[in-house]
């Protein structure tokens, strides 16, 4: 009897881990692998190196999971943050000081947020095609504002939280851990979480059941909120998508975790950096992501029909 309740529970905790597991099982064998032919992969510069670029993207990732679980997915997060990093940088050259730069940057963002939950929740606009049309806005604003360059700025402050670290560990790599344990305590543990759940995965229901679609849908848009250079996240976009996806997120909404995310992300990474040690040539760096991508939404429509 004994034997048979163990049983159910490293099954039930197994079935738990799910996605989580694999995603660790195909960490470990990459590792592996490159480090047989790299005698550079497994040195502490290069493997700072994954933790600080995994971290960018997964920053950005961790926002585009909250809108994929809602069944919302956000194609205009990477311009959201170069309109809002164009802001923050004329603000700089201007001679304001660093602390209103930032928050004159991320009210940008907001707004800009705003305006997308707009389309989505009071318009009722598809929202990829609204945020695929905002992408194309906020990217030509950006370049307008700035005459396609980038705007050159010295400051202490956002070297330090760049290029910065703290006994060692990169600011980036300390920012994506606090990103992660917002967004994970969020999704999980308050009200807010559990009504992103619902809707993406049955909307209907949730409006019977009296949750306000709208609001929640807004205070999804409005909360993706981050601050880059105009060329930021030019062909890093399907990067960041893929990373949520191959985490375990559901295209059609409704289920996923931010831990699979930062994992997803995490293997991407490895993907690329090991590539990179290898000398594999960048075209078929540009192919090898491609494929997949392809692979994490075929794993997807796999994991839906067991659902």
């Amino acid at each position: 009897m004994k034997t048979m309740n163990a049983h159910k529970k490293l099954g039930s905790l197994l079935s738990k881990a799910g996605t989580n597991l694999s995603l660790i099982l195909a960490l470990l064998v990459m590792s592996v692998l490159f480090a047989i032919m790299s005698p550079h992969f497994l040195t502490l510069r290069n493997l700072v190196n994954i933790a600080t670029y995994t971290s960018i993207n997964a920053i950005m990732a961790f926002g585009i999971t909250v809108a994929m679980i809602l069944a919302a997915m956000d194609l205009s997060q990477y311009t959201v943050a170069a309109v809002s990093g164009m802001v923050m940088a004329l603000m700089l050259r201007a001679g304001l000081p660093t602390g209103v730069a930032i928050v004159c940057a991320l009210l940008t963002g907001v707004l800009l947020g705003l305006l997308n939950g707009v389309l989505v929740s009071i318009c009722g606009v598809n929202p990829i095609i609204a945020t695929l049309g905002t992408r194309q806005i906020y990217r030509g604003f950006a370049y307008l504002v700035s005459n396609g360059k980038n705007i050159l700025i010295s400051n202490d402050f956002l070297t330090f939280i760049g290029r910065g670290d703290i006994l060692g560990v990169p600011v980036v790599v300390l920012l994506m851990i606090v990103m992660f344990a917002i967004t994970a305590y969020v999704l999980k543990y308050t009200s807010f979480g559990r009504k992103i759940y619902a809707i993406g995965g049955n909307k209907n229901a949730s409006y019977l059941s009296g949750i306000n679609i709208r609001r929640v849908q807004m205070g999804c848009f409005v909360s993706q909120v981050g601050v880059a250079l105009p060329t930021c996240g030019i062909g890093s976009d399907m990067a960041v998508i893929a990373s949520v996806v191959l985490g375990g997120v559901s295209l059609s909404g409704g289920c996923g975790k931010v831990s699979g995310t930062l994992l997803g992300a995490l293997i991407l990474q490895t993907i690329s950096n090991g590539m990179t040690l290898l000398s594999v040539q960048s075209y078929w760096q540009m192919v090898i992501k491609g494929i997949v991508l392809i692979l994490a939404v075929l794993i997807d429509v796999m994991r839906s029909k067991k659902r």
